[in-house]
């Protein structure tokens, strides 16, 4: 159970049927306005009954207001009387008249009664006026109001006694108060009364202002109520119909009244905020689907570019590989050539030494040509086998120099098979970055094995410039000392032919001695150019062998690093394919 789910309550807990929460809202307002009809009904009931007692209260006060008029009367002619002014009786009879002649409105007037119910004074009922009236009732069977008020007034001083009596003229007896008060002095009991029907007339009318205001007031409640149900009601029914399509996944639905200020507008813009995030939510699900599959995609297409990789850089670095061993093996062979070539060289510069020493002893000696004839045909005879032999030497290193040029030129050959392959490495290492770059964090450790491919690949590229370099020198220098070998060649070969010229003219030596130096001076200027052919043929050879070293220095180190590359294009594909 999750713990914050225990101490909230449940959504779904039963409401009991008679709770407001069954009612729809409209049901809600129409109670209301039902409960505002009963609460102006009521209220103007109140007022109805409130405003007939206080008129009646109103007209009561006023019968004993005017019944005080009547009792100061009486006073101040029992003043008189009491002060000597006039006799007591005269002062009654006096009282009694002014009373009787006292009126207000049309038919109102006052009656007297004594403590035991005798009528003494009264306008309107003459008749009765000196008779003792308490035994009269104001309607048949009615009241004896005539008592109570003699009752009222002895208990209580004054009082109100209510009875029944018709206007005068009239049949129907109406209700009406009368205002007893005792007048001490005398025993008299004064007396007035109002009637109250038309009391009842005005409230009446009063009420019927009243119920015409109150239905004024009410109709335009009930009119806002109604206004403010329709505007409730609609937009909760639009709001329910919407937040229902939300919920059955139809996200095209129109959340209306979202403008308005109210709650209702508060709802719709929090349904806009719910329709807003399931809208996004679909979304989110459809580009994850989406980077799903583009992964997916990613992942086979790396899968075949690796496959690729293998395959090509697989047959690349086993090229690269058995390049490396023929050029190592072609180095060996160039530096045992140099080595070679170094020997022959100063064997041939030795022999080119002794030849220039005996062609200046010719030339010295040709001075004495004639004397030492037959010492000059034997060194004649020696300087043609000593220049056949150097004739052999140079052919032999001339065949020599042949092939070190071919070696260098297969060897230029390898080079440029290394720096294709190390372009291709090259290419293939940015390939391999670029689809490092394009898997994102899952690309890190391929993107730094193609650095090292690339890196290796670079590296091998400037050795393979480097021995270029230095076997493009090795075959400037090659055939530099080619053409020196045939320039001796060719020198030696005419020294051969002096020679023989000189063995053949022998006879005619002294005709052509000045011939013979001349021939001899050349000879020994040749031979002085071989020599210093030679030399440049030795340093050449030197120089071949240094770089032919170099050469094995550099295939040795491109079969380290092919082997490098190996290991290292292994442990690439290992780990894309652990990726």
């Amino acid at each position: 159970m999750i713990p914050n789910q225990t101490s909230r309550p449940s959504a779904d807990r039963a409401v009991p049927w008679h709770s407001l929460a069954n009612l729809k809202l409209r049901h809600k307002l129409a109670a209301v306005m039902v409960l505002v009809l009963v609460a102006i009904g009521a209220l103007s009931a109140l007022s109805y009954v409130d405003m007939r007692s206080s008129a009646l209260e109103d007209r009561a006060l006023m019968t004993k207001r005017l019944t005080e008029v009547a009792q100061s009367l009486l006073g101040h002619y029992e003043a008189q009387a009491t002060a000597g002014q006039m006799p007591l009786a005269e002062a009654q009879k006096a009282a009694l008249a002014a009373i009787t002649a006292l009126r207000f409105g049309s038919e109102d007037y006052f009656f007297v009664l004594d403590a035991q119910g005798h009528l003494i004074a009264n306008a309107f009922n003459a008749k009765n006026v000196g008779k003792r009236v308490v035994d009269q009732t104001d309607v048949p069977g009615g009241k004896r109001y005539f008592a109570e008020m003699v009752e009222t007034a002895t208990r209580d001083g004054s009082g109100f006694v209510d009875y029944m009596k018709p206007r005068a003229g009239g049949s129907v007896a109406v209700e009406k108060v009368a205002s007893v008060q005792m007048f001490k002095p005398w025993g008299w009991i004064v007396a007035t009364g109002l009637y109250r029907d038309d009391v009842h007339a005005a409230v009446r009318d009063r009420a019927v202002t009243i119920a015409v205001w109150s239905a004024g007031l009410a109709l335009p409640i009930l009119a806002l109520l109604l206004l403010v149900g329709n505007s409730l009601a609609r937009p909760i029914t639009r709001l329910t119909a919407a937040m229902r399509g939300l919920a059955d996944g139809d996200l095209a639905v129109t959340v209306d009244d979202q403008r308005r200020g109210d709650e209702v507008g508060a709802m719709a813009r929090a349904v806009q905020v719910f329709k807003d995030a399931l809208i996004a939510k679909r979304a989110a699900d459809a580009a994850a689907v989406a980077e799903n599959d583009a992964k997916m995609r990613r992942a086979q297409m790396l899968d075949a570019i690796t496959a690729r990789f293998d395959t090509q850089v697989g047959a690349l670095t086993q090229g690269l590989s058995s390049a490396a061993v023929e050029m190592e093996a072609t180095a060996r062979e160039m530096t045992r050539t140099a080595a070679r070539t170094t020997d022959q060289s100063v064997r041939v510069a030795a022999a080119s030494e002794q030849t220039s020493s005996n062609v200046q002893t010719v030339a010295a000696a040709s001075e004495e040509m004639a004397a030492s004839i037959h010492e000059i045909a034997a060194r004649v005879a020696q300087s043609s086998a000593m220049a056949d032999r150097a004739s052999t030497d140079v052919i032999q290193t001339n065949a020599l120099m042949q092939v070190l040029s071919r070696g260098t030129d297969q060897i230029s050959e390898v080079m440029g098979l290394i720096a294709g392959i190390a372009g291709q490495t090259n290419l293939l290492a940015l390939n391999a970055t670029i689809e490092a770059a394009r898997a994102g964090e899952a690309g890190k450790g391929f993107a730094v094995v193609a650095g090292e491919v690339k890196a290796l690949a670079s590296q091998t590229a400037r050795a393979t410039e480097t021995i270029a370099a230095q076997i493009a020198a090795i075959q400037t220098e090659t055939r530099q000392a080619v053409e020196a070998m045939r320039t001796i060649g060719g020198t030696i070969d005419e020294m051969r032919t002096v020679a023989l010229s000189v063995a053949a003219a022998m006879e005619e030596q002294g005709a052509a001695t000045s011939e013979i130096v001349r021939n001899v001076t050349q000879a020994a200027q040749g031979t002085q150019a071989v020599s210093t052919d030679i030399a440049d043929v030795r340093q050449a050879a030197r120089d071949t062998g240094t770089a032919s070293g170099q050469v094995l220095s550099a295939a040795q180190e491109l079969a380290r690093y092919s082997a490098s590359l190996g290991e290292e294009v292994t442990t690439f594909l290992a780990a894309v394919k652990a990726a």
